[in-house]
């Protein structure tokens, strides 16, 4: 999937006037997959110590990152408010 394929795909669900958080990850997962092929995108994964991330990116069963999924008018889509303690707490893992 490409950038611009992952942006129709949000722009498909959003005029739905339906789509929330759950309905954008399966382009997200796409878009991770391939931009990133030499790691596993597991969405969903099983609670870590840290919490429940929506994503997890894996490299030879190692945790690279943690990805969280926002609704599109989330308002703090960069962490700095209502989110900071939970992107925190995936930061500090």
């Amino acid at each position: 999937m490409t950038i611009k394929e992952y942006i129709a795909e949000l722009n498909k669900q959003l005029q739905t006037g339906r789509a929330r958080e759950h309905s954008y990850r399966p382009a997200l997962q796409r878009l991770l997959a391939a931009l990133l092929p030499q790691l596993t995108v597991t969405n969903e994964p099983a609670r870590i110590e840290c919490g429940a991330p929506d994503f997890i990116l894996v490299n030879n069963n190692l945790p690279i990152a943690f990805v969280e999924a926002k609704d599109l008018d989330d308002g703090d889509l960069i962490g700095r408010k209502i989110n900071k303690e939970q992107f925190d707490r995936y930061k500090k893992l």
